[in-house]
């Protein structure tokens, strides 16, 4: 093969294409959408960091009143309502504690579906469940975009963009350039290889580019900060694309007539980007693992009245706390709401079980869907995935269980606990991948493999 004259070919078929009458129209468009998804996704990540900005000002103006009241509890000065010692409970024990998420520079890259999570959480032992009673926050652009990010545009709209480039029309393909092209190319088939080739190049290096300028405007400490993450996920977007692209190819090859591939690409994209998911998830939840959950809260109620009703409760405490004084009275109400909150915690462990086997079942069907695919890898890259949020999820729960084993055996001894020295407000931050990890590479692979296959296909009868 003359790497010369292929090069000059690839250079005729950038003019075919820049001569188009769909190209402009696709570029305006394909401009217009990632500029729009990279607003949202940046608007929605603005609105986040300020949503948990007031919620650290106000539980650090919590947390000043907390520790004023702790002073002139042990001053003796506080109101006579709050001088019994077994009010302690209140001053400590129902101190709420809170922890956020911090997003990472690329959040806005896949930040649409993260607000059906919460990104903090407060809680207390007067509230048992961590996970519990904070209402969700809504996207502010969800009236005009709804969900739409970075990452939703790529596996959604970029496709569909893309079609008008593929399947070339009658007088892109009787001029007289073209005739030169097919001459020289000896073969069909890699005459249409080469365009459909060219043409991709050419909308990925558009798209790529106007991503690249959308982030150094959005988030410029990506490229220091986080430039493997930028790689990774540009280089997704590229072989997901090169997936549809193999799509246009195949069709072309059939020899079908331009509305009738154009008809085959959308229902593919139809069946790969919305029927798929939906099955993906029904049958990955009826697979995985399904608690009585019914049967587990009318257990906790059983439980609860019991312990209503067990006079030894307060012995059974002191001896497990090694207290001792005789505790007071207000023992057996912190013991009913420490008996609930490990219930709860195991409640919690189970649930956090059948979401981890859900998800794992999900991702392993998800490596058949190009756009699940993608959108997982954009997501891991821009650290809004599952993962990212069920390991805040377990900090959060890991926080609140030794700030409650330094608080409540102090309590039941008339101890200080010291609790209010700890800071009010914890960060978590999903620790970035120093590395591409083995299922980073297979994803990525399992993207640009459909285009591999087709291009040796159409290339498997050259003479």
């Amino acid at each position: 093969m003359d790497l010369v004259q292929e090069c000059r070919l690839f250079r005729h078929e950038i003019v075919l294409l820049v001569r188009s009458p769909a190209f402009w129209p696709s570029l305006i468009l394909t401009a217009v959408a990632i500029s729009l998804a990279a607003w949202n996704g940046s608007r929605w990540t603005n609105h986040l960091a300020e949503v948990q900005e007031r919620m650290t000002l106000e539980q650090e103006s919590r947390w000043r009143a907390h520790r004023e009241d702790a002073v002139k509890f042990e001053q003796g000065t506080l109101d006579p309502a709050y001088s019994d010692p077994t009010d302690r409970y209140t001053l400590y024990g129902w101190t709420p504690w809170a922890s956020r998420l911090e997003q990472r520079r690329l959040a806005f890259l896949a930040i649409g579906q993260s607000d059906i999570r919460l990104s903090y959480r407060i809680t207390s032992p007067a509230v048992p469940n961590a996970l519990g009673h904070q209402s969700e926050i809504q996207n502010p652009s969800a009236v005009v975009l709804g969900r739409l990010d970075l990452a939703r545009c790529v596996t959604l709209v970029l496709p569909l963009l893309l079609l008008p480039l593929l399947l070339t029309s009658s007088s892109e393909t009787s001029g007289a350039l073209s005739h030169l092209i097919e001459v020289h190319s000896g073969s069909a088939r890699l005459t249409f290889l080469r365009r459909i080739f060219a043409r991709w190049c050419c909308f990925c290096g558009i798209a790529g580019l106007l991503g690249l300028a959308l982030v150094a405007i959005l988030s410029p400490g990506s490229f220091i900060d986080e430039p493997l993450g930028l790689l990774i996920a540009l280089v997704a977007s590229g072989g997901y694309l090169s997936t549809w692209a193999a799509v246009g190819l195949a069709t072309t090859l059939q020899g079908w007539s331009g509305t009738r591939s154009a008809m085959a690409y959308a229902l593919l994209w139809f069946t790969a980007c919305f029927l798929a998911p939906a099955s993906i998830d029904r049958i990955a939840k009826a697979r995985g693992p399904q608690p009585a959950s019914p049967l587990q809260v009318l257990e906790q109620r059983v439980q609860d009245r019991k312990l209503g009703t067990r006079p030894s409760l307060a012995a059974d405490l002191a001896a497990e706390l090694g207290a001792t004084a005789p505790l007071p009275d207000m023992t057996n109400l912190a013991a009913r709401v420490e008996n609930i909150r490990r219930e709860n915690r195991k409640r919690e462990v189970a649930s956090a079980h059948q979401l981890k086997e859900t998800n794992s079942r999900a991702l392993a069907l998800a490596r058949f869907v190009p756009p699940l695919l993608a959108q997982r890898i954009l997501q891991h890259v821009a650290g809004t995935d599952a993962q990212s949020f069920l390991a805040f999820e377990a900090s959060h729960r890991a926080m609140g269980e030794r700030r409650v084993e330094r608080t409540l055996p102090a309590l039941f001894r008339g101890e200080d606990s010291n609790v209010l020295d700890l800071r009010p407000v914890e960060s978590f931050l999903p620790p970035p991948d120093s590395s591409i990890s083995t299922s980073t590479v297979l994803s990525l692979l399992y993207l640009v493999l459909p285009a591999g296959l087709v291009s040796l296909w159409s290339v498997r009868s050259r003479r």
